[in-house]
């Protein structure tokens, strides 16, 4: 996966262009931990979806963590209990 998301970001630096993966995959959003800023998740309770990651949540308390073990802790993103 981490190479996969390598060859990606490689590939659009060197045409200009952005790519868009859209998962639900913990090993996929690790490959973002650096980068939460080129996240996006769809966030109930928020009026413009999607929102950065960065924006919803504080980037240095995002520094603590692995995305994916976030997502998968419900802690961003997806269905939440309750609502």
């Amino acid at each position: 996966v981490r190479y996969l998301v390598e060859c990606f970001r490689d590939w659009s630096a060197a045409r200009g262009v952005t790519v868009l993966l859209a998962t639900h995959s913990p090993a996929l959003l690790d490959c973002f931990n650096d980068a939460p800023d080129q996240v996006y998740v769809m966030e109930s309770g928020h009026g413009g979806l999607p929102v950065r990651l960065d924006q919803l949540r504080d980037r240095r308390w995002l520094a603590n963590f692995a995305l994916g073990a976030l997502y998968m802790d419900l802690r961003f993103g997806g269905h939440r209990l309750g609502s």
